[in-house]
């Protein structure tokens, strides 16, 4: 009895299934004193790797544990391995659900008749050659080979072919490059033998993208965020408009933030991050050629929000989402990495960009057209090396290595990480205390964003020199992220956010005390500290308490309050300085308001995690 599925109908694989006794083996078990004993045909192992390579993850569903079951799915990096005794249409829905798939999207093979209730659901059934006849009867496709005997093999190749991926697969296989198989073989020809095999070292490719990160948000934030005294003291000179009205278009941009905050969550979620952190960085390019046309305070506040709309999905929350999706043991330190970009870029490009805006040398109108262009140009090579997800690549959170060490162990498919939906989160108390806090300590951060090179500069310092003091302080809190993150993962978050947000707003109060250069190194630790370890930490905390399923909506969600509260702090603050012609009483009570929203982040407690399935899975 034959019977064959369409190519279109192995092409709709997301998904493999199977089971493992009579399908994987050939039914047959060998029990002794020493255990259980099975064979596996290595055919088939090589069709499932080749299959997880592509991004296709593959599981194993059986209704007996076995030690040698597990022991192969280790050995082949299975993704999902099922050994219960319970309904095999609960395993699998327990591992759609953690996969985020569909009964539709499942290749399963079968050879007897306790798969029929999974048979009649999935996308594609199979049969082995050898299979029940109701079981034939239940498939759309019938192997040529037996059980245990290719296979599985057999409809591995198929699903490449049908994906129109085998000549990717012959490629990678002639030269593997970027695989953590890829051995270097130096043969020698003592002997007459293979005498050396050398491994080369493998790099999870998540580093690879926190490095991406950081360049990303180097480039796409210093010019828009670090340099906005930059931007604010040149318009000033030029056109003579009040820091009130320069502050107004900064605050316009954070409310601008807080209402596109979510749709960005969303789009990252819907779209992918890759996808939106293209839109945004093109975005910020447009907006810079339009500002470098500004003549009116009505064009600047336009082009303005042109640059803060793509600001806003640019870079940081879908890059921060990207990095959330690829680590989970070391998600706090990785994200302190990825947010060097904002330290690193302000300290190398803030100075820059204030000497390139001085009319003698470039000006503000050709340095902010340059940076569009540039943008424009830099968008595509940057953004075609992104990864929305470990599963893209045939890898796992953190990578395969480090997941090595915790073979073996089972777990629920559900706990791996927490599956919260973004309603869920909102209707957690935990999620707006840490918004709100978050927000009150970020209204000092967009406060002296916008005002303290002028501060400095009302101070006796030079527009230069102050850019310079803004950007060494820029450059310690990249230290400083790295270290909050090493302390993420070691203490409680909530309480290392409290630590270093009253820390950051006693950096604030120093600032109002630089007269001179010689204070300015206490300011830059202080606040540098401060601000930077709080960096990855307020990604991670997020990540940690509402896991990667909602985590680009959860972060779009809470930009809505926090940028409310940030387009205040500017607006005050200039307001304040127009009507006293000082900053002291402004930024003594932003001070305040950051301290008090530090504490408030000892009431944010990890979150009771919501109701799931509990199913046993054991991942390889």
């Amino acid at each position: 009895m034959t019977r064959k599925a369409t190519a279109a109908q192995f092409k709709r694989v997301k998904i493999f299934l199977t089971d493992v006794d009579g399908v994987l083996t050939d039914g047959g078990v060998f029990v002794g004193k020493g255990g259980e004993f099975k064979r596996f045909n290595i055919l088939d192992g090589m069709g499932m790797r080749l299959l997880q390579h592509l991004g296709i993850p593959v599981g194993w569903v059986s209704n007996r544990e076995s030690a040698a079951t597990t022991a192969r799915a280790k050995e082949l990096k299975v993704d999902y391995l099922w050994q219960k005794s319970l309904p095999k249409v609960a395993a699998i829905e327990a591992i759609l659900k953690k996969a985020k798939f569909t009964w539709a999207d499942v290749c399963y093979v079968s050879d007897d008749l306790n798969d029929l209730a999974v048979l009649v659901k999935v996308g594609l059934p199979v049969a082995v050659a050898n299979a029940q006849p109701d079981v034939k009867r239940a498939a759309k496709y019938i192997t040529k080979a037996k059980g245990g005997d290719g296979a599985v093999r057999e409809v591995c190749d198929r699903i490449i072919r049908a994906h129109d991926k085998w000549n990717v697969v012959i490629a990678r296989l002639k030269q593997p490059k970027g695989y953590r198989d890829q051995l270097k073989v130096k043969i020698l020809l003592s002997k007459n033998r293979l005498s050396r095999i050398t491994r080369k070292p493998y790099i999870f490719y998540g580093w690879w993208l926190v490095l991406l990160t950081l360049l990303i948000n180097a480039g796409s934030s210093s010019p828009v965020w670090g340099g906005v005294g930059v931007w604010v003291d040149s318009l000033e000179q030029h056109f003579g408009w009040s820091r009130t009205q320069l502050s107004l278009a900064f605050s316009l941009g954070q409310l601008e933030g807080s209402i596109i905050g979510p749709v960005v969550g969303i789009l990252v979620d819907r779209i992918g991050p890759k996808n939106v952190v293209f839109l945004g960085i093109s975005i910020i390019g447009v907006g810079f050629i339009l500002l470098s046309q500004t003549q009116s305070l009505g064009m600047f506040y336009l082009s303005y929000a042109v640059i803060m709309l793509g600001a806003s999905g640019g870079g940081w929350l879908p890059m921060m989402t990207v990095i959330n999706n690829w680590f989970d043991k070391k998600r706090t330190i990785a994200m302190g990495f990825g947010g060097l970009g904002f330290s690193i870029g302000s300290f190398l490009l803030v100075p820059a960009l204030a000497w390139m805006v001085e009319p003698s040398h470039v000006g503000w109108r050709m340095t902010s057209l340059g940076l569009g262009i540039f943008f424009l140009i830099a968008v595509y090579p940057t953004t075609r090396y992104i990864r929305n997800s470990p599963e893209e690549y045939g890898e796992v959170p953190d990578g395969a290595a480090s997941n090595e060490k915790d073979q073996g162990k089972s777990f629920d498919i559900a706990e791996y990480e927490s599956e919260y939906d973004i309603l869920d989160v909102i209707k957690t108390r935990v999620f707006w205390i840490i918004s709100i806090c978050h927000g009150m300590s970020s209204m000092l951060i967009s406060a002296m964003t916008v005002h303290l090179i002028l501060i400095l500069k009302d101070q006796g310092i030079s527009i230069q020199t102050a850019a310079l003091i803004w950007g060494f302080t820029m450059g310690f809190s990249g230290l400083a992220q790295i270290f909050g993150g090493v302390v993420g993962d070691r203490i409680p978050k909530n309480i290392a956010l409290c630590v270093f947000g009253c820390v950051q707003a006693v950096g604030v109060v120093i600032a109002l005390y630089i007269n001179s250069v010689s204070l300015a190194p206490i300011f830059v630790v202080v606040y540098g500290l401060g601000f930077g370890a709080r960096i990855p930490l307020g990604s991670a905390i997020r990540g940690e308490y509402f896991g990667r399923k909602a985590f680009g909506k959860v972060l779009g969600f809470s930009m809505a309050p926090m940028f409310l509260m940030m387009m205040i702090g500017p607006l005050f603050a200039g307001w304040m300085y127009d009507n006293s012609g000082s900053y002291d009483t402004a930024f003594i009570i932003l001070a305040s308001i950051g301290f008090i929203g530090s504490i408030g982040f000892l009431f944010a407690k990890n979150p009771t995690q919501p109701a799931r399935s509990t199913a046993s899975v054991a991942s390889g």
